[in-house]
Order: structure tokens, then sequence, then C-alpha cells
């Protein structure tokens, strides 16, 4: 076998003994394992278990907004049939709904959804989305979401690795997305995509003219 897997094995070793030793002092474990990460060669073989432990977690990441995805699915039946594309380092999940706008389910530590509209790029559309979300209660808009709310935080990454926990975390982020207005949210986007089909002049024989002036005067 290769030097480097006796000195992996010795590495590991070495860390549960510091992990032991220390229990709960995790100012003086950390202060210990910085050291050992100089010592000899671990320094070079620390940054393939940081590359290896960066790839595991966006697989598990995967997993879980998989899961949030399937919940919010299964609770609302108009979701979004859209093309679905992850952020980066699966950071969460996007829906492109039109070539200005996006819904959101994203975060790091910290999750959240919201409507994305660059307010740069698409002034008007961000302004008819900001205006037309008003009233369903979100965060303070910013240049980039003309609306979003907080849900979670994922604080502890160690549930990502155990199914039943990763699964349990998924289904109260999915609920709590809920309600917090998902599905006022997307009951606004589908009025403001009716709208503007009708003016392309794509739906209107399909609506009737009092549910045309019903929705305008929602959105206005």
């Amino acid at each position: 076998m290769s030097d480097n897997y006796h000195n992996y094995q010795l590495l590991l070793a070495k860390a549960a003994q510091l992990y032991e030793r220390h229990g709960n002092r995790r100012g003086k474990y950390m202060s210990d394992l910085k050291e050992l990460c100089l010592e000899d060669n671990h320094f070079v073989l620390i940054h393939d278990l940081r590359d290896a432990m960066r790839e595991v977690e966006t697989e598990l990441r995967k997993k879980m907004w998989d899961e949030i995805e399937s919940e919010l699915k299964s609770e609302i039946q108009y979701f979004p049939d859209k093309k679905r594309s992850y952020k980066k380092g699966n950071k969460g999940l996007c829906y492109q709904l039109s070539e200005s706008t996006s819904l959101e389910v994203v975060g790091d530590s910290a999750i959240w959804f919201g409507v994305r509209c660059s307010k740069k790029k698409y002034k008007d559309k961000y302004d008819t989305l900001k205006n037309a979300l008003v009233d369903v209660s979100g965060e303070k808009p910013d240049d980039d979401y003309p609306w979003w709310q907080k849900v979670d935080r994922l604080e502890d990454l160690s549930l990502l690795l155990k199914d039943a926990e990763r699964q349990k975390y998924a289904k109260k982020t999915a609920r709590e997305i809920i309600a917090k207005g998902l599905k006022e949210l997307l009951e606004v986007l589908e009025d403001i995509a009716l709208v503007n089909a009708i003016k392309e002049g794509e739906k209107t024989e399909l609506v009737p003219e009092e549910e045309i002036f019903e929705i305008l005067e929602r959105l206005s």
C-alpha cells in the first residue's frame, strides 16, 4: 500500500484521539487540530479530505433539496412544472418561470424562498411583481428579489447524513415554506402570467371578461 494510505490512517487516528481527549472543549480541540494539520505532510492530506468533504456535502444537500421539492409538490397541486435547476453548490432550487423571473427555494445555513427578478435589467416587470406581492407577508425587497421570505436554519449539518432526520427536516421545512406564503405567492404569479398571456392575445378567448377585470384589479 502507498505511503499516503498509511499517512491518512495516522492522521485520522490522531484526530480521533484529540476528539476523545478534549470531549466538549471545542476550543482546545480545534487548536490542537490546527497544530496537527501543520505536522509532517498533513496539510496536503487535509486538502484532499476537504475536497472530498465538499463533494459529499454537495451530494447530501442535493438529496435534501429533492426531498423538499417532493414535499412541496405533494402539498401544492399547481407547483411550477418548469425546468428545475440547482443553485451553485446545490444551495437550493431554481424554477425559471420566464426570461426575467424565477422562483427560488435556496439557502446554506439559513433557508429562504422568493421571486428573483433584476430591477436593473427588468424594471417594469420588477415593479409589477413588487406591487402585486405587497400584501403577501415577506421581507424587505432588494434589487434582485421583489419578494422573499425567511424560513428556517440548517444549523446541524450532521442531520444530512441520517436519512430519517434529513427527511423529517425536509418535510418540516416544506411545510414552513407553505405556511409562510408559497401558495399565495404562486397564485399571484399565476395571475401575472395570465394577464401577460391575455395582453399577448394568447388566451383571451378562454377567460371571461369579468375574470380579466378581477385579475387586473388584484394586480393594480
